[in-house]
Order: C-alpha cells, then structure tokens, then sequence
C-alpha cells in the first residue's frame, strides 16, 4: 500500500518526537541542503524523502548568522506537531496565519521546525543560538 504524503508526514513526526524522548540508534536523517531535501532511514534504508528549506543566510554555526549548521546533529526539539500544513511560525511561535505552498512573495518559516542540538565542536552553539 502506497501512504499519501499526509501520511508519510505523520510517520515521520512520530519517528522525530520518539528520537526526541530518548537515544534512537535506528532512525537518522539526512538533510542535503543543495537538494533542499531530507531523508529519513531506519537502518541504512530510507523510509521518507521530504522536500524542506534550509536558512536563507547559508551555512555555518555562528551566533547571530541564523545559518544551516552542518555535521552530527541531534533533534533537540520538534515544534509544529499537529499544526496545518502551510502553518507560519515566527520566533517558533504560530502566528495563526496557514499559507498555500509557494505563496507569491512569502518566504516565512511553515509547518514544522526541527530545533537542532550540535554534536561535534563545529556545531556546537547550534541550539542556542
């Protein structure tokens, strides 16, 4: 059996907020920031392929930059569980607001956020900045 999209979606939230509660040496996920895409395995196979949207300012881990970090990274916390597709948060806050995919001249942050904890000395300040 085939899952929609919409299902695949809920499988993988489970996945991510199960990862959050406790070690999980099963799942990873990748993400390619030049694919603007993540991918989901459970013991080298992937089980999801998601299209997502890495920061706009690039890559790195500096304070203040609101870049993409790059390594080992942890899900530290998953915000968006059971908001709207097309939900807008701002400051990881909903602001209410549910916009149509590729919305013209929007580029707000929509429907789930990953909040990433680093792993390695190249990504540590991740979470909190």
């Amino acid at each position: 059996m085939r899952l929609s999209a919409v299902h695949r979606l809920i499988i993988l939230a489970s996945l991510l907020l199960t990862s959050c509660a406790q070690q999980d040496s099963i799942h990873r996920v990748v993400v390619s920031i030049a694919d603007q895409a993540m991918d989901v395995y459970a013991r080298n196979q992937v089980i999801g392929h998601y299209l997502i949207s890495t920061s706009k300012f690039g890559i790195g881990d500096s304070r203040g930059t609101y870049r993409t970090p790059l390594g080992r990274l942890e899900i530290a916390k998953k915000i968006g569980a059971g908001a709207p597709v097309g939900a807008v948060f701002k400051n990881r806050k909903p602001t209410g607001e549910v916009l149509v995919p590729d919305a013209p001249g929007r580029d707000p942050i929509v429907t789930r956020i990953l909040w990433l904890k680093g792993r390695e000395g190249q990504n540590a300040d991740a979470c909190g900045r």
